[in-house]
């Protein structure tokens, strides 16, 4: 048989279990301190990733709004292609240039839909020998050689500028 000892002799063993098993009086209440605890641990977490999510979703329009800008910035590019008028004998004096959709007024844009537009400058920068490898004899032709600056406007006044330059072969 098991033998209980304690060091006052006057408590019994069955005094001793129902002093154990009575609930100390100083934590009442404590479940509902760590069920806040948690409760609050749990909102600062979801408040972090609401902010997360919003800030890369404003990321991801911003970088959009940008594409569009850029796309309409190449298609003036395209536009200078598909117009040599903009790159003839007429602009052929290193420095001059000549705008684009309207030679006449720099400020006019060629609108792509409701979001996006476009306006430049065709400049014309000098004359060369031809480049290596383009299949014209130096000597024997001259490289016209021009740079185009396309603006594309999109969406929130986005505004991209490319820069992009070629050489015409000879007149």
């Amino acid at each position: 048989m098991f033998q209980y000892s304690t060091l006052d002799p006057s408590i019994d063993r069955e005094d001793m279990m129902k002093t154990l098993n009575l609930p100390i009086k100083n934590q009442r209440g404590s479940m509902i301190g760590v069920v806040i605890m948690i409760l609050a641990f749990l909102t600062l977490i979801g408040t972090v990733a609401i902010t997360t999510s919003n800030t890369e979703l404003q990321t991801a329009s911003s970088e959009q709004i940008f594409k569009l800008a850029f796309f309409a910035a190449e298609t003036g590019l395209t536009y200078v292609e598909q117009n040599p008028d903009l790159y003839h004998e007429q602009n052929i004096t290193s420095g001059g240039s000549l705008s684009f959709p309207d030679s006449a007024d720099n400020t006019v844009k060629h609108n792509l839909g409701p979001l996006q537009s476009f306006n430049g400058t065709v400049g014309y920068l000098d004359s060369s020998s031809p480049p290596r490898g383009s299949g014209y004899e130096a000597g024997t032709y001259i490289a016209h050689n021009y740079l185009i600056t396309s603006d594309g406007f999109g969406p929130r006044s986005s505004e991209i500028q490319i820069e992009a330059g070629f050489y015409r072969i000879g007149f």
